[in-house]
């Protein structure tokens, strides 16, 4: 499991101009590691599957100063905010970030980069 920082500061989950929320997103995955391959079985690169994630959300006013973090009890949203915060973190997921970051904490956790040498 990984841990992803996720920030949403161009306000696209709607909680106003004045905060941005933030997610600390652990992120169960597996890897398929890169095989060189051979004539008789074909080479295949790395490929990762999400399988689930678990995160924590806290709201921060933009000008952070000495403020605490806003208390938001991801429970008390409705239905449709927490599909539009899954949605979201979802899609933020399978971004090329993400990608490198799970390939860096496979690297650390395995000791094996699972992707071609150039």
């Amino acid at each position: 499991m990984a841990k992803i920082n996720l920030t949403d500061e161009n306000n696209e989950l709607g909680f106003g101009e004045e905060f941005y929320a933030e997610f600390e997103v652990d992120v169960d995955y597996t890897i398929s590691s890169y095989n060189a391959g051979s004539v008789c079985d074909p080479q295949e690169g790395s490929s990762f599957d999400i399988e689930g994630f678990d995160f924590n959300m806290k709201l921060l006013p933009m000008d952070i100063g000495d403020k605490p973090p806003v208390s938001w009890d991801y429970n008390q949203l409705s239905e449709e905010k927490k599909r539009e915060i899954n949605d979201w973190i979802s899609k933020k997921l399978s971004s090329d970030w993400v990608n490198d970051k799970l390939m860096d904490h496979a690297l650390s956790v395995t000791g094996e980069y699972p992707e071609p040498e150039d």
